[in-house]
């Protein structure tokens, strides 16, 4: 760890201003990149997304629990979008801000912008490691946790930050995508119709209840109470936006946060549903579920309709096979499906059709 602290502490003086990478270039010359060589990046994992686009997870050298980096690579190989999570603890405490964490956050934004926008960055990035002007910039304060969130569209690329909770931590997330992803600002969810939801006649032989208990606009829970089920427990959970780009905008960059950090189902035996379908789980093997002594498996499908976001979530015995939880999902997605698709929708299909290939 002294070593690691040693090399990053030399990082933090002597980074230089231009960095190699950016979105855009080939992921190969991505990890050529003064950005993947200094924080000794590795790649951790990746899988295909059923759109045939490649979503990969990289951890640097030192601090690795404080610090995730996600790349999102199209067909051809090339980063479209980079991702970069910071613990909140990590990044400051009551009386200092963390070196480390303000070299990479930096060094991130700077590298992963394109070329043109380098310059644009530079009063954010200078707030960010000196301190803040008068007035401060507005992605300085999402940095420090005074802001929610920050967006920025420059000549070739997007920035945004948002500050965030996963496994109900605080956390920073940083996007940086190219100008051509037409992405929306993070929109507030809106309260969903309770129609948006399964209900009793979709549930029933699945044989749970509604527990509601709690009662939430956004999720509707479901549980069986027998014992011996393979299916324990649902949870239905969907967000509504103004329009279908701020939901898919929300799907993409939630990914971490809505997965409950659980690990991606890279080979599916299952028929895709909804747009863009991600699938996560936990079986007995999982850390978590090992420290709680229990033998479960949990499935977490994402995937958005227009203007509606879905997460379900089903746990049950080990037994619980995917294409059985899976029965659940695609209920969902029908629901979901069978409803008049908005302007806008029809609007982005229409734009996809005459796009080049």
């Amino acid at each position: 760890m002294k070593k690691s602290l040693v090399v990053l502490a030399l990082l933090a003086i002597f980074w230089p201003t231009s960095l190699l990478a950016g979105v855009g270039q080939s992921y190969e010359e991505f990890k050529k990149s003064d950005l993947w060589a200094f924080f000794r990046m590795a790649e951790t994992e990746r899988f295909e997304l059923l759109n045939g686009h490649l979503f990969v997870r990289c951890k640097p050298g030192a601090f690795q629990e404080f610090i995730d980096l996600e790349l999102l690579l199209s067909k051809t190989g090339n980063v479209e979008q980079g991702n970069l999570y910071l613990a909140r603890s990590w990044i400051a405490n009551a009386k200092s801000m963390n070196p480390f964490a303000i070299d990479i956050a930096k060094s991130f934004i700077t590298g992963m912008v394109v070329a043109a926008d380098q310059a644009k960055v530079e009063p954010l990035t200078t707030q960010i490691a000196k301190g803040p002007a008068k007035p401060p910039h507005e992605g300085f304060l999402a940095y420090v946790g005074r802001q929610v969130e920050y967006r920025e569209v420059l000549s070739g690329s997007v920035l945004a930050m948002r500050n965030c909770r996963i496994a109900n931590a605080p956390w920073l997330f940083i996007m940086v995508t190219g100008k051509d992803v037409q992405l929306p600002h993070f929109a507030a969810p809106q309260t969903p119709d309770s129609s948006l939801f399964l209900g009793e006649k979709e549930l029933q032989p699945f044989g749970v209840k509604s527990l509601e208990s709690k009662p939430n606009p956004h999720m509707k829970m479901w549980t069986n109470s027998d014992a011996k089920a393979d299916i324990s427990r649902i949870i239905d959970i969907r967000w509504l936006f103004p329009t279908a780009a701020d939901a898919q905008y929300f799907h993409v960059t939630t990914i971490r946060e809505n997965s409950e950090s659980s690990q991606p189902v890279t080979q599916l035996n299952i028929p895709s549903f909804g747009q863009n379908l991600l699938v996560f789980m936990r079986g007995s093997d999982d850390p978590m579920l090992k420290a709680m002594k229990l033998d479960m498996h949990m499935y977490y499908f994402l995937f958005y309709h227009d203007k509606v976001v879905a997460k379900v979530f089903i746990a049950g015995s080990s037994k619980l096979k995917l294409e059985d939880a899976a029965k659940i999902g695609r209920l969902a997605a029908e629901m979901l499906a069978s409803g008049k698709e908005s302007k806008d929708v029809q609007e982005m299909k229409k734009n996809e059709a005459v796009a080049p290939k």
